[in-house]
């Protein structure tokens, strides 16, 4: 007995692939953002710190790869997983493995007599930061305090040399891909210059969706409702496709029968636990308890499924009446540009904010 056709394999073959991985899309790149790094990299001296500020799954290693694409052999780009790969900038700027970052003191001395390579000048380097959760966030430090330090031993290596004038304009420009929910601080990010990469406006998004997929399932306004549950987050968008396209089939199957997925639908088969895991580390820029930061994704979902809400009925439902508690929270959200108040008189109405 042959198998059973899956029905718009396509769209299930799409959300199987990470946004990283899928650098042939290059309808996703033409961003203001992205052309603004291109052209900084191309008509900046070389030398110069460029970071890219985003949300987890907004599409850092997606640009990244697009802009690797564009520079061709004048970029080298690194993908940080671990912190051996100190060991791979080591080889990058000197041309050799260098040894662990516990052994500094063995790469001063190497680096008195190993010739850089070649593409070591005038290039630039573009490095993917890892996404940190809040237990490992203390990496990052560590992290840039290493490549701050293979920077300077580089630039150290070429004032070195007599025949190597402007030591500075020769190093490669260095391109860091940051993570926005726990981004604060450094003393060498100071030193960049910083672009943040913004929200994906839900018609983006859509537009995107219905370029790549002219035939699909979802009904009329389906997939917007789902590139607002998103939060303008491409990878979430990609998950909650999956999410529903899961359903679909499941019913599908069982009923033999083609219908559409509708707003309902969509609000039925992304439940709040998962938006709320979602952005858990989002929200915690907001609200450093998890309970609170619970409570604020549902009202976040019940604002995007309804229009401007009442505070009084948001009191009502989320926090049984206690006026105090709504109220930080809601202005919490407020602060985190999330949503807005909107007077009438004497009362106060809420809805979400388009980004």
């Amino acid at each position: 007995m042959e198998a059973k056709e899956i029905p718009f394999k396509d769209i299930f073959d799409w959300v199987a692939v990470t946004n990283a991985e899928a650098i042939d899309d290059d309808f996703y790149h033409q961003t203001d953002v992205a052309k603004k790094v291109l052209k900084m990299i191309k008509t900046s001296p070389y030398g110069a710190l460029i970071a890219v500020i985003g949300w987890q799954g907004i599409g850092k290693t997606r640009m990244m790869q697009w802009l690797q694409k564009e520079l061709g052999k004048k970029a080298f780009s690194l993908k940080w997983i671990s912190i051996s790969h100190l060991r791979q900038l080591y080889a990058y700027f000197f041309g050799v493995p260098g040894p662990r970052s516990e052994d500094r003191p063995a790469i001063i001395k190497l680096h008195h007599t190993e010739k850089p390579m070649a593409f070591f000048i005038k290039r630039t380097l573009l490095i993917d930061l890892p996404d940190y959760t809040k237990r490992t966030v203390s990496l990052r430090d560590k992290h840039l305090d290493d490549i701050q330090w293979c920077r300077n031993l580089a630039m150290n290596f070429l004032r070195s040399r007599s025949y190597i004038k402007g030591a500075k304009s020769q190093l490669s420009t260095l391109v860091l891909f940051i993570q926005k929910e726990l981004y604060t601080d450094h003393f060498f990010l100071n030193k960049f210059t910083k672009f943040e990469l913004e929200r994906i406006a839900p018609e983006t998004l859509v537009d995107i969706f219905d370029f790549k997929f002219s035939k699909h399932p979802f009904a009329e306004g389906a997939v917007h409702q789902i590139a607002v549950l998103s939060r303008g987050i491409f990878r979430r968008f990609q998950d909650y496709i999956r999410l529903c396209m899961n359903e679909w089939l499941d019913k599908y199957e069982e009923t033999a029968q083609s219908n559409q997925i509708t707003i309902e639908n969509v609000n039925e088969w992304i439940p709040t636990q998962k938006i709320t895991k979602d952005m858990d580390l989002e929200l915690s820029k907001c609200f450093r308890a998890p309970e609170r930061r619970v409570v604020a994704a549902k009202v976040l979902k019940f604002l995007k499924k309804n229009e401007e809400t009442g505070q009084a009925e948001l009191i009502s439902k989320f926090f049984d009446g206690n006026k105090m508690r709504a109220s930080r929270i809601l202005h919490g959200l407020e602060k985190g540009g999330y949503i807005a108040c909107i007077k009438k008189g004497k009362f106060k109405y809420w809805r979400l904010k388009e980004w």
